[in-house]
């Protein structure tokens, strides 16, 4: 019995002993993380390898934590209401996002989860514990989240990225003691980038990421199956970490240990786009995967394209995205050209590149085929302006030669007015510059009554040459055959008729406006056809008695009609 009881004092000794050895080794007491009431030692956390105690480096150990159950949210929409339910900070932009912050979510199945949102936002500063069951952060179809300084431990699945997420951003988490991969990407999601996290016990004998996306990028992360050998003594693993998935992805930068690099590097930004290298035309999207700095400092990208790799030209600077259109048309075509991306350091003077090309460039719109193309175009829009003016002289030549006659008293109206009687139809007067016989102007009345009988009233018709009238009444000279007339029929009244078979309702009988005028001047009376018959209609309501119709009148109308046209 007392061999017993001195075996237990021996072996309580040495475990005592341990443990102080332990406890100054990394000259702490314990590590814990406080939330209300709970406390999580170095073991939970991370696992039990005394050597593991190095990866708490980007965990704060006396971070103040609020349990919380589970986060599930669904659409930018959703995101938002619950941003506002639970009083997070930020809008969703990318110049402030939404901040989830100090969360201890330790429960079974997916901690937090988030799918079909593209807003700004940022989770920080919390611990996930699955329990060893779910997964700590899934994103489905899910692009602009930041994961950082989080510990996610105990899951199935630390973190997953799955369903077209895209331009996610992993960096300075501790990922550890995860039964599966610490990391997953699952297919069609691209661009994300995962850096300067420290990746411990997960997947025990195994890979501890897992990327069958496209284009994703991880760097200067610390792996703790890949500490060997740094010869250089720089920091960084001589051999990349290579990860399973069907991107054939690495971490060309593994950190020799967790803590954070020593060395200032600069990665070089890989071009992903364009793929095609041949008969590039028009304007073509330039992207490519960002440059990651070991000392987080920010980076601003030039571009520069040339023929010969010696002599470049500048394309455009101080970019802070990673896409640039490119206008092939600024360039000849038949040559070979290369795309230079340059990323710069703005706390040094550290640069670092990469190379499209060589490629070609086939436009059918060359620089010289623009030009002819432009010169083109502006004899086609000389011409036209051409035309118009001369169309316009041509239209406006009769009016200017009317208008200079008229100053030079060289053209009269003439206007004879006609009606209905007892005796038929029967010039009723005319004005001083009409040129032409009543006996020749009654001709000319029934001519246009003939084909008055098919139209209507308050209408112009013609105009009639002369010449139409019959020639073997020889009631035209020389002299005025080169006059045209029109006619404008209307109703009035005529006291003086005793025949009922003329004067059918209230004493209305026909009555007609003759206007003569030179030939030349068709299309003018043409053109001011409309206020014309405005003008006859307007004085022949004021003056709707036939005995008021006077040859002083028609002269008035003339002068009404001439202002009209010099108007």
């Amino acid at each position: 019995m007392k061999k017993r009881i001195f075996l237990w004092n021996i072996s309580f000794v040495i475990l005592i002993i341990s443990t102080l050895s332990l406890i100054s080794s990394v000259d702490m007491n314990e590590i814990q993380v406080k939330h209300h009431s709970t406390s999580y030692s170095y073991d939970q956390l991370i696992g039990q390898k005394s050597k593991d105690i190095l990866f708490l480096r980007h965990f704060d150990e006396t971070l103040e934590t609020v349990e919380h159950d589970p986060i599930s949210i669904e659409s930018n929409k959703g995101f938002d209401e619950f941003a506002a339910s639970e009083n997070w900070s930020g809008n969703g932009t990318i110049t402030n996002p939404y901040i989830i912050d100090g969360y201890n979510i330790t429960n079974t199945g997916n901690l937090i989860k988030i799918n079909n949102s593209d807003v700004f936002f940022q989770i920080k500063n919390c611990i996930f514990n699955g329990r060893g069951k779910g997964i700590g952060i899934v994103f489905n179809n899910v692009s602009n989240g930041c994961i950082t300084n989080n510990s996610v431990f105990n899951n199935k699945i630390g973190i997953q990225l799955d369903y077209f997420s895209k331009k996610n951003t992993i960096s300075e988490n501790l990922i550890s003691n995860n039964s599966l991969y610490g990391i997953e990407i699952g297919q069609d999601s691209e661009l994300n980038i995962i850096k300067l996290n420290d990746l411990s016990e997960n997947n025990i004998h195994n890979c501890q990421a897992n990327d069958n996306g496209f284009y994703n990028r991880f760097a200067f992360n610390f792996w703790s199956d890949w500490i060997e050998s740094d010869v250089d003594a720089d920091g960084i693993i001589d051999e990349s970490y290579s990860i399973t998935g069907s991107a054939n992805n690495n971490d060309t930068y593994p950190l020799s240990n967790p803590n954070p690099p020593q060395k200032h590097l600069l990665t070089d930004p890989i071009i992903i786009n364009p793929i095609n290298r041949k008969n590039l035309k028009g304007k073509v999207l330039i992207q490519w995967i960002e440059a990651i700095d070991s000392f987080k400092y920010n980076i601003l990208y030039s571009l520069h394209f040339s023929k010969d790799r010696r002599i470049w030209k500048h394309l455009v600077s101080d970019l802070r995205t990673y896409d640039f259109i490119f206008d092939t048309m600024m360039v000849e075509d038949g040559f070979d050209y290369w795309i230079k991306v340059q990323a710069s350091c703005l706390e040094n003077d550290m640069t670092s590149t990469a190379f499209f090309g060589p490629f070609s460039v086939e436009n059918i719109f060359t620089p010289f085929f623009r030009f002819i193309f432009a010169l083109f175009i502006i004899l086609i829009v000389v011409s036209l302006l051409f035309g118009v003016l001369l169309w316009r002289k041509r239209v406006s030549s009769p009016r200017k030669l009317l208008l200079d006659q008229v100053d030079k008293q060289k053209i009269r109206l003439g206007l004879c007015f006609g009606s209905f009687t007892d005796k038929g139809l029967i010039i009723q007067g005319k004005n001083e510059n009409c040129p032409f016989s009543n006996h020749q102007l009654q001709s000319m009345l029934e001519y246009s009554a003939v084909l008055y009988q098919y139209g209507k009233e308050g209408d112009m018709y013609g105009p009639f040459p002369l010449t139409s009238l019959k020639e073997e009444e020889r009631i035209i000279t020389v002299s005025q055959e080169g006059w045209n007339f029109v006619s404008y029929w209307i109703k009035v009244i005529d006291d003086s008729i005793e025949d009922l078979r003329v004067t059918k309702h209230r004493g209305e009988v026909p009555a007609a406006l003759l206007l003569f005028y030179s030939k030349q001047f068709d299309s003018i009376i043409m053109l001011y056809k409309k206020g014309i018959c405005d003008t006859f209609n307007s004085v022949l309501k004021k003056y709707f008695k036939v005995s008021e119709i006077t040859p002083d009148l028609l002269n008035q109308v003339e002068k009404q009609i001439l202002s009209l046209i010099l108007s």
